[in-house]
C-alpha cells in the first residue's frame, strides 16, 4: 500500500484488519473490519468525545467529489466498497475565499481500497478535502464530529479545474503493473 511518508501530525491512519468470519459450521460467510473504536490511537487527545455521525458516500470512477471544508468538524474515513483517493490539501484557504490558489503539486493523496490494505484516516475537515473514484463505484463511511445539521452554514466547498486531470495523471502513474 503506497502511503505519503511524510504526512504532517494532523492526519492519523490506522491500519485496519480485516478479520475473516465463520458460520456455526465453520463456513466462511463474508468478513468484519473494525473501523473506528474508541480505544484506538486514531482519537488520542479526542478522548472525550462522544460519537456524532457515521455516514457513506459514493463517488463514480474519475469523478471528484469535492473540495470541501467544514472549518469546526472532524471526519474519520475509511473505504467500504471499490477504490478511491482521499485527497487533501495541506493549507487553510481564508473562509469562503474564491480565489485561494491551489498549487496541485502540494496535494496529499491517499489511496482509500476496500479489499487490500484497508486504512481510516481521521483528519480535521477545515483543510481542504475530497475523494476521486478509482473504480467504477466506490463507497467511503465516514464518521464526522460535530455532526452536520440543515442549519450548519460553516461549510463551503472550492472548485478547482484542473484537480481530476491531476488525480488521473496520477492514478496512471501508480497503477500496479
Amino acid at each position: 500500500m503506497l502511503i505519503e511518508k511524510n504526512l504532517p501530525d494532523w492526519i492519523r491512519i490506522k491500519e485496519c484488519k480485516k478479520v475473516i468470519t465463520h458460520d456455526l459450521e465453520g463456513e466462511e460467510n463474508g468478513y468484519l473490519v473494525d473501523i473506528i473504536n474508541r480505544h484506538d490511537d486514531i482519537f488520542r487527545g479526542r478522548e472525550e468525545e462522544p460519537f456524532q455521525q457515521v455516514y457513506y458516500t459514493s463517488v463514480y470512477r474519475g469523478m471528484f467529489k469535492g473540495f470541501h471544508i467544514h472549518p469546526q468538524k472532524f471526519d474519520t474515513v475509511s473505504s467500504m466498497y471499490g477504490r478511491s483517493l482521499l485527497v487533501l490539501y495541506p493549507e487553510l484557504p481564508a473562509q469562503r475565499a474564491q480565489n485561494f490558489n491551489m498549487d496541485l503539486d502540494k496535494l496529499l493523496v491517499i489511496p482509500l481500497d476496500a479489499d487490500e490494505g484497508i486504512l481510516t484516516v481521521s483528519f480535521p475537515s477545515k483543510y481542504p478535502h475530497g475523494y476521486f473514484g478509482v473504480s467504477d463505484l466506490s463507497l467511503i463511511l465516514n464518521y464526522r464530529n460535530p455532526a452536520w445539521h440543515p442549519g450548519d452554514k460553516l461549510q463551503y466547498d472550492y472548485k478547482h479545474g484542473g484537480v481530476t486531470k491531476y488525480l488521473t495523471d496520477w492514478v496512471q502513474a501508480h497503477e500496479k503493473g
